[in-house]
């Protein structure tokens, strides 16, 4: 076996060496998007989606529109009733709740932004009574948004992106 400049055995076939390369991260890329397209994601826009929040903020407040309108209202208030500083703003506390307490927190948890909770996801209910009890689990969004090719230089601190 050839050894590498760096100390190690030469690579191989598909592992930068100038053998041909077998597997390629598009590929896997692709694989990944077709299998959640499968299981019913939706297709999300590049153009919507924040790599340095590592989230889709389209979709992020259209779901808030759908399911907590009222709270929404009651946040835009806080912020002068200026609809953009209240996304801006809810984008950064959201990034900062996640860095803090972790992703899954957030999701079980929702956001406080000035006193004002924010669901970010709402869980299938054990027991269902109704179908009524379902309309906000219903709401829930599920977008994949296939990476770009080259990334921005991410902040320290922040939340990681897909």
């Amino acid at each position: 076996m050839g050894r590498h400049p760096g100390n190690g055995p030469a690579p191989g076939p598909g592992c930068g060496g100038g053998g041909v390369a077998i597997h390629h991260e598009s590929a896997f890329g692709d694989a990944i998007v077709a299998a959640l397209l499968a299981d019913g994601w939706a297709e999300g826009d590049r153009a919507d989606y924040r790599p340095e929040l590592g989230l889709d903020t389209s979709q992020l407040f259209a779901f808030i529109g759908a399911t907590q309108a009222q709270e929404w209202e009651d946040l835009v208030t806080y912020y002068g009733g200026d609809r953009d500083a209240a996304q801006r703003g809810f984008a950064k506390r959201l990034d900062q709740a996640i860095a803090t307490d972790g992703l899954l927190d957030v999701l079980r948890k929702g956001v406080k932004d000035h006193g004002v909770r924010i669901r970010l996801a709402y869980f299938k209910p054990s027991f269902v009574e109704s179908e009524a009890i379902l309309a906000d689990y219903r709401q829930n969004r599920l977008t994949v948004v296939r990476s770009r090719s080259t990334r921005p230089s991410r902040p320290t601190g922040g939340t990681a992106s897909t």
